[in-house]
């Protein structure tokens, strides 16, 4: 498995390093720019990743606006290489009062956890996923 972690808080990305430490690779991005950039990267080498986690708060950009993007990426690349590629990813957040934003892009992410993330309710999800 594949992973990026879209997350400027460096205690949780070593949180998330620590519970997916024996699941694959594992990238992470601090910033909306490094990880479309970094995604875009993937879809063009033919190496996608196969799950991602982003923050809703980065410094650059609003983590909703950047899961469109990548969705529209994997569109964009599907559609020239006539291969599906599509990423699981799960919206992170700190706080609890979203549930009416995240019901509007629910259809473009697979989840959302609240920060701080339990090991077990991840390593759950991904097994949900068959991400081995």
């Amino acid at each position: 498995m594949k992973v990026l972690l879209i997350e400027d808080d460096p205690v949780c990305v070593k949180q998330l390093q620590w519970i997916l430490r024996d699941r694959g690779i594992i990238h992470s991005a601090t910033t909306a720019q490094e990880a479309i950039t970094a995604f875009e990267h993937a879809l063009q080498t033919k190496q996608p990743y196969n799950f991602v986690t982003l923050d809703i708060f980065l410094p650059d950009k609003d983590g909703f606006d950047v899961l469109l993007e990548i969705r529209d990426l994997e569109r964009k690349y599907s559609h020239e290489l006539a291969t599906v590629y599509k990423a699981i990813i799960c919206m992170l957040t700190s706080s609890k009062d979203l549930d009416h934003y995240l019901a509007s892009v629910i259809e473009e992410c697979d989840g959302y956890f609240v920060k701080p993330i339990s090991s077990w309710k991840l390593l759950n999800f991904l097994n949900d996923h068959n991400l081995e």
